[in-house]
C-alpha cells in the first residue's frame, strides 16, 4: 500500500504568518507560534489587565479585532518587539474570542466546523472537503466551548434545553447539542466574499449561454417564478446572490432572510426583513404576509421550509415575481417534499412556478448546475442538463418556450428577443474576457447595460473586432428596439 498518509498537499499561513496550515491527506494541521516562558508570563499579566479594565473584542471582524488587540498590547507592554507583540496579540485574541478554534475562524477556506466530545474537530475545506484537524476536545472542553459559543450566539443550552441555535458575532450559523448522548456543535461559516455572476461562470458552476438564458427569465417579472434546489452546502444562496444582477435596475425587491442577512442586493430600491423561526411574531410566514403590502416587483426569500411556503406560492399566483431556495436534490424530491403533509402544497399549485434549477456537487467541492426545468401548466420540461462525461451543460433551446412567453409579455418579435439573448451572451463574455469579476464592478456594468444598451452594444462589438474575435454580429436596429422596450422613459423622450 502506498504511504500517502503524511504527504503534504498544500501549505499556507494565516494572520500575517503567525499560524501555519498544513494540508495532508484527510488532515488539517495547525501550527501556532511558539510561546516561551517569558511571553507566557506576560500573557497572564495581559489577561488580568483585560479583566480589570473591561477590555474586550466581539469577534465580529477578526482582522480589525487583531489590530485593536495589538494596540492594547503595545500600550501595556511597550518594550516588546513587533514579532513578540504579534504573538501575544494572537494568543490574547484567542482568549477573548473563539479560544482554541480561532484559526478555524480566520481561514476563509473553511465552510463548516463540526465538534463532539472526546474527538478531533473536523472541518469542511472548500478545496479538499472534510478534513480532521489536530484540535482535540475532551468531554469537559467540548461542554465549555458549546456553552461559550451558545452565549455568543445569544442562545442558551442546558440539560433542560439541550438544543441551541443562533448566529455568532461574525455571522456564522451555530447549532448545538448539549449533554444528550454527548455534547457538540456545528458551525456553518458565513462567506465574506461577494460572488458575482462572472465568478460563478469562472468556477464552472454554469456556462455563459445558460446564464444568458436565466437572465431572459429573471429580468421579466411576469415569468420570473424561480426556485433554486440543492442539498445542504451546495451553494444555493451564493448562486441566488449571483443572479440578482439580472433584475432590472428600476425594480423594487423585498427580501426575507432567517436570522442573518446573506443576500447582496445590487439595486437601491430594496428592503430586507430579518426573521426568527423561534419567535412567532418575527416568523417568515408573518414577514411574507407583510411583504405583499409593500409593493414589491420581486420577492426574494432566502429559503422556504415551513408554512411560509404556502404564502410564497400564493404570492406567485397573485402575479409577483419570486426567487427562493429549497432543500431537494432532484425534481421528484422537490415535488415530494412540497406535496408532503408538512408543507401541504398541491401539485397543481407547484405549476405556478416557471423555473426549477438544481445545483449540486461535482467531486469534493465543485458546484454545478445539474439541470433546469421549465414548468408549464401540465408538464416539467428539462431545458438544460449537465453532461458529466464532457463536463459541460447542454442547453436545449429547441425545447424551451421562453421566447414564445416573452413575445406575449413584451410584444417584441422572436427575432428581436433572440438578438437580446445574443446580446446578453456577448455582454457576459465581454466581462469574462476582460477579467471583470469583482461584484461592485460587475454591478456597474449591469447598470450600464440597463441604461444605455445601444451604446454598450457598439462598445462590445468594437472590442471584439479589435481583438479579432470571431463572434456573431449584433444587429443594431434590433438593439434599438430593445433599448426602447427596456427604458421606462423611452416614450416620454419621444414626446419631448
Amino acid at each position: 500500500m502506498l504511504d500517502v498518509e503524511n504527504k503534504v498537499i498544500e501549505e499556507y499561513f494565516l494572520m500575517k504568518g503567525l499560524v501555519k496550515i498544513t494540508i495532508e491527506f484527510f488532515k488539517y494541521q495547525i501550527t501556532e507560534p511558539y510561546l516561551n516562558d517569558d511571553l507566557r508570563r506576560e500573557l497572564e499579566k495581559l489577561k488580568n489587565y483585560v479583566i480589570f479594565e473591561d477590555f474586550y473584542v466581539e469577534g465580529r471582524d477578526l482582522s480589525k479585532d487583531f489590530e485593536k488587540v495589538k494596540q492594547y498590547v503595545k500600550e501595556k507592554l511597550p518594550k516588546l518587539s513587533e514579532f513578540e507583540n504579534n504573538i501575544l496579540s494572537y494568543y490574547l485574541l484567542k482568549e477573548l474570542t473563539y479560544k482554541d478554534l480561532l484559526p478555524l475562524f480566520i481561514d476563509p477556506s473553511i465552510e463548516d466546523i463540526t465538534t463532539k466530545e472526546n474527538n478531533f474537530i473536523h472541518i469542511y475545506h472548500d478545496k479538499f472537503g472534510w478534513l480532521k484537524t489536530n484540535i482535540f476536545l475532551n468531554k469537559e472542553e467540548a461542554e465549555k466551548l458549546t456553552a461559550l459559543y451558545a452565549e455568543k450566539a445569544y442562545t442558551f443550552v442546558s440539560l433542560a434545553n439541550p438544543f441551541g441555535e443562533g448566529i455568532l458575532p461574525n455571522k456564522d450559523r451555530f447549532a448545538a447539542i448539549f449533554r444528550l448522548e454527548e455534547s457538540g456543535f456545528t458551525i456553518r461559516r458565513f462567506k465574506k466574499k461577494k460572488f458575482s455572476i462572472i465568478d460563478i461562470i469562472n468556477y464552472g458552476t454554469l456556462d455563459i449561454k445558460t446564464a444568458a438564458y436565466l437572465w431572459l427569465i429573471i429580468e421579466n417579472p411576469v415569468i420570473c417564478k424561480l426556485i433554486i434546489n440543492g442539498p445542504t452546502g451546495s451553494g444555493k444562496t451564493t448562486f441566488l446572490n449571483s443572479v440578482l444582477n439580472f433584475i432590472p435596475i428600476n425594480k423594487r425587491i423585498v427580501a426575507i432572510e432567517e436570522r442573518v442577512s446573506e443576500l447582496n442586493i445590487p439595486l437601491e430600491n430594496y428592503f430586507v426583513i430579518i426573521t426568527d423561526s423561534n419567535n412567532p411574531r418575527k416568523s417568515a410566514f408573518q414577514a411574507l404576509v407583510n411583504t405583499l403590502r409593500q409593493r414589491p416587483d420581486y420577492i426574494v426569500v432566502g429559503e422556504i421550509r415551513g408554512k411560509e411556503t404556502k404564502i410564497f406560492f400564493q404570492a406567485l399566483n397573485t402575479g409577483h415575481a419570486g426567487l427562493t431556495t429549497f432543500h431537494s436534490k432532484n425534481l421528484n424530491e422537490m415535488i415530494n417534499r412540497l406535496t408532503s403533509s408538512e408543507l401541504g402544497i398541491e401539485e397543481k399549485v407547484i405549476h405556478s412556478l416557471k423555473t426549477a434549477i438544481f445545483i449540486g456537487y461535482q467531486g469534493v467541492s465543485k458546484r454545478k448546475i445539474y439541470s433546469i426545468y421549465e414548468i408549464t401548466e401540465n408538464d416539467y420540461i428539462e431545458v438544460a442538463k449537465f453532461n458529466s462525461l464532457e463536463n459541460k451543460i447542454e442547453l436545449y433551446l429547441d425545447k424551451t418556450e421562453i421566447f414564445k412567453s416573452l413575445q406575449e409579455v413584451t410584444g417584441l418579435s422572436i427575432r428581436t428577443l433572440k438578438q437580446d439573448y445574443l446580446f446578453k451572451i456577448l455582454f457576459l463574455y465581454y466581462l469574462k474576457y476582460q477579467g471583470i469579476r469583482e461584484k461592485e464592478k460587475v454591478d456597474e456594468y449591469f447598470y450600464y447595460y440597463y441604461t444605455e444598451p445601444y451604446k454598450l452594444a457598439k462598445e462590445i462589438m468594437f472590442f471584439f473586432l479589435k481583438e479579432r474575435l470571431n463572434v456573431p454580429e449584433l444587429k443594431f436596429s434590433e438593439i434599438k428596439k430593445l433599448e426602447k422596450a427596456k427604458n421606462p422613459y423611452a416614450e416620454f423622450k419621444e414626446i419631448i
